[in-house]
């Protein structure tokens, strides 16, 4: 349930009375998405509706606009950028295109196995973008998961920044 409340504090000199009164101040937008969770009830998996059509989350229907899978692609972006700012230290000294390889790969195979990378994670921190590159090509990650392609752009962003 969101719940926000302003603190307003109003100055009145009518009789040089002084008022602080607590205003709840919730905007449509809070209210309508606390109303349409509670009815909709969240659902990881596809399933279908009362009415046959096949949802996903809070009754979001399948398939997904082009537009909406962007939402979805750029807010898991974020969290990857959140796990790889607390797992690196230096993370906002890296330049934008290491720092989109690093997204990037772990975007494709998740957090739990980036941290496997343990060679390469320690290279990343010791500032060693070679070492990082090697270790990322010399992957299942690399070789399979990606394809050639694809991880030989990663680990040219991962070495030359």
């Amino acid at each position: 349930m969101v719940k926000r409340l302003i603190l307003t504090a109003v100055v009145s000199f009518f009789g040089g009375a002084f008022m602080v009164s607590a205003l709840p101040e919730r905007n449509y937008y809070e209210i309508s998405t606390e109303n349409l969770k509670r009815a909709e009830a969240f659902r990881g998996m596809p399933y279908q509706d009362s009415y046959g059509n096949w949802t996903i989350g809070y009754g979001t229907l399948l398939p997904l606009a082009e537009s909406q899978a962007e939402l979805l692609l750029i807010d898991y972006q974020l969290e990857m950028d959140r796990f790889l700012r607390g797992h690196f230290r230096d993370w906002d000294s890296f330049t934008e295109n290491r720092k989109a390889a690093l997204v990037e790969m772990c975007y494709t195979m998740g957090p739990g196995r980036f941290m496997t990378f343990k060679e390469m994670n320690k290279a990343i921190r010791r500032n060693n973008w070679d070492d990082a590159a090697k270790e990322a090509q010399d992957s299942k990650w690399y070789r399979e998961d990606v394809g050639e392609a694809r991880g030989k752009r990663v680990v040219n962003m991962i070495k030359r920044g």
